[in-house]
C-alpha cells in the first residue's frame, strides 16, 4: 500500500493558505497579516514563509508589494476556473510520436475530456503511464507532490491503482474515468451503464420481447468493474426482476479474468447466438457499438431483417450514421466533462470535499422503433 507521504513544509503551509483562500477565509482583496505574524501563526521560520509566499504569488493567488504589505489577488478564484493546471494520465509508450495525437483525437469519454479542457485554456500536461508501475516513468511522489500540478485526470483505474492509491491517501484532487476502482478516497465520473442496460431490457420487454440476448464482449477481472461487466449484471438483474428465463447461448461474453482489453473477432459469439432460428432470442442487447458490427454481418449472411426479425439496442456511447437499423443509449460527452470540472473544481474550492462515484446518465434513442416480436417468438 502507499504510504502518506510528508510533504516539505513550505508546502504544507501553501496548501493551508490556499485552503483559507480557496474557502473564502481570506476573500480576493484582504490584507494578510506581516511575514512575522504568519510565521508565527504557522509555527515556521520566515525563510519557510517566504518560500511558500513566492510559490503563491508565482500561482497568482497573491500580490505582494513593496511598502505595501501582501493582499490576496482580486482574481485568485477566478484562477480555479481559468487557469487549471491539470496532469492527463493515460496508458502510452513515451516513445510513440503518435501517442499524443491519438490521445486526443480518442472519441470517447478521455479524449473528449481532453479536448474540452484544451478549448477552455487550461495548462494539460500528457502524463504517459505503463501497466508495470515498477517500470514506469515518473515517481510517484515526485509527480505527486512536485510539479504544482492542480488536479490529475486518469482515464481508467485498470493500470494506474498505484497512483491512484497515492492521489486517494494525500487527498490530491483527481478524476478517475471509465470505471471505478472501489477505493475509499478515489474520485470517479462515469457513465451510468447499469441504468441505461436496464432501461433497454425494459424496453424490450414492454415491446413484447420475451427471449432477450446479450452480446456482452470482454468483461475483464471483476475487481475492474468494466463498462461491459456492468452491462452484463445489470441485464442479467433486470430479467430476473421481470420473471425472463436466459438460456445459456443468449450470453456471449470472453476475458472474464484479464485485466485489460483483448482484441477478439466475435463472429462465432454472434453465430452461436443466432444460427438456430427455433432458440434464437427475439432481441439483443450489444455492450458496444464494436459488436453490434459482429451480429449485423451475421444478420446479412443468414437473412435476418434487422428490426423486424431481431431487434437491436447498443449500449455505446454513440452510434454511427452506419448502423442506423440499432437503436442505442448514447451520452453526451460534453456534459461528461463539465461533470469532470465540476467535481474538480468543488474539491479544489472545498477542504472537506469527500470523494466518490459519480453517475452521468445515458438518453435512449429510438433511432429505428424496436419491433414487436414476430408471432411465436415471444
Amino acid at each position: 500500500m502507499h504510504r502518506k507521504r510528508t510533504e516539505p513544509l513550505y508546502l504544507q503551509i501553501v496548501g493551508r493558505m490556499r485552503e483559507n483562500i480557496s474557502g473564502q477565509h481570506w476573500k480576493p482583496g484582504t490584507l494578510l497579516p506581516t511575514e512575522f505574524e504568519l510565521a508565527k501563526q504557522y509555527g515556521v521560520s520566515r525563510p519557510t514563509l517566504r518560500n511558500a509566499m513566492a510559490l503563491l504569488e508565482n500561482e497568482g493567488y497573491i500580490v505582494r508589494r513593496k511598502f505595501s504589505g501582501t493582499m490576496v489577488a482580486p482574481d485568485a478564484l477566478r484562477r480555479k476556473y481559468e487557469k487549471l493546471d491539470l496532469g492527463f494520465v493515460s496508458k502510452m509508450d513515451l516513445q510513440d510520436v503518435n501517442a499524443y495525437s491519438q490521445w486526443l483525437q480518442e472519441p470517447y469519454q478521455f479524449g473528449t475530456v481532453l479536448r474540452n479542457a484544451v478549448t477552455k485554456g487550461y495548462f494539460v500536461r500528457f502524463i504517459p503511464w505503463r501497466f508495470n508501475v515498477e517500470n514506469n516513468y515518473y515517481d510517484l511522489e515526485e509527480l505527486m507532490f512536485k510539479k504544482a500540478i492542480d488536479a490529475f485526470i486518469v482515464s481508467s483505474p485498470l493500470y494506474a491503482r498505484d497512483f491512484l492509491d497515492g492521489l486517494a491517501d494525500n487527498r490530491i484532487p483527481h478524476v478517475a474515468l471509465e470505471s471505478h476502482y472501489d477505493r475509499p478516497g478515489v474520485n470517479t465520473v462515469m457513465l451510468d451503464d447499469r441504468s441505461a442496460a436496464a432501461e433497454a431490457v425494459q424496453i424490450l420487454y414492454d415491446a413484447g420481447h420475451r427471449k432477450i440476448g446479450l452480446m456482452a464482449g470482454a468483461l475483464k477481472a471483476p475487481e475492474f468493474c468494466s463498462q461491459n461487466r456492468r452491462v452484463l449484471d445489470s441485464v442479467l438483474e433486470t430479467c430476473a426482476r421481470l420473471g425472463l428465463k436466459m438460456q445459456s447461448h443468449w450470453i456471449m461474453s470472453y476475458g472474464e479474468k484479464e485485466w485489460r482489453n483483448l482484441p477478439q473477432d466475435e463472429s462465432d459469439m454472434a453465430r452461436g447466438m443466432l444460427e438456430n432460428p427455433k432458440t434464437r432470442p427475439t432481441a439483443v442487447i450489444c455492450a458496444t457499438e464494436k459488436t453490434v458490427d459482429y451480429v449485423l454481418r451475421y444478420c446479412r449472411e443468414a437473412g435476418i431483417r434487422v428490426p423486424e426479425d431481431l431487434s437491436l439496442i447498443c449500449e455505446g456511447h454513440y452510434l454511427s450514421p452506419v448502423k442506423p437499423v440499432c437503436s442505442c443509449h448514447v451520452s453526451n460527452l460534453d456534459t461528461v466533462s463539465e461533470a469532470v470540472y465540476e467535481e474538480l473544481l468543488t474539491w479544489l474550492k472545498t477542504p472537506k470535499y469527500k470523494p466518490g462515484l459519480r453517475l452521468v446518465s445515458k438518453t435512449f434513442t429510438n433511432l429505428l422503433t424496436v419491433s414487436k416480436p414476430s408471432q411465436g417468438g415471444k
